[in-house]
C-alpha cells in the first residue's frame, strides 16, 4: 500500500541497493515523481538507479530486480562500456514499482 513518495521512493532504492552483489556499486540515485491516472488505479513511483559492475553480474541483478513478485520493472535502460576500466559496464535505469492508492 502507498504511503508517502520519500518513504516509497527509499524502499524502492534500498531494495535495489541492498540486492546488488559485492561487485557492483550502485552510485547515485533520482527519485522519480510520482503518477497515477485514476484515482482509484495504482499509483506508479519509482527511481532512477545509476550502477557499475561486470556485465554478467549486472545482467543477473537487473534480472533479478523485476521478479513478479515483486511487482517492479525497469524502464529506460542504458548500458555503456565505463571510461575507466573496460572489465566494466555503466547502467542508467528506471525502476518502477506500483501501490495501491491510500485508502478513503
Amino acid at each position: 500500500q502507498f504511503t508517502t513518495r520519500e518513504i516509497i521512493n527509499n524502499e524502492i532504492f534500498e531494495a535495489a541497493s541492498n540486492s546488488a552483489p559485492p561487485e557492483i556499486e550502485v552510485k547515485k540515485v533520482q527519485y522519480l515523481p510520482t503518477e497515477t491516472s485514476e484515482p482509484n488505479f495504482y499509483i506508479q513511483a519509482g527511481v532512477t538507479v545509476t550502477a557499475v559492475g561486470p556485465i554478467e553480474s549486472l545482467l543477473t541483478w537487473l534480472y533479478d530486480l523485476q521478479q513478479p513478485r515483486y511487482f517492479r520493472a525497469i524502464h529506460n535502460i542504458r548500458l555503456s562500456p565505463d571510461k575507466n576500466d573496460d572489465q566494466l559496464v555503466n547502467a542508467r535505469f528506471q525502476l518502477l514499482r506500483w501501490y495501491k492508492p491510500p485508502a478513503g
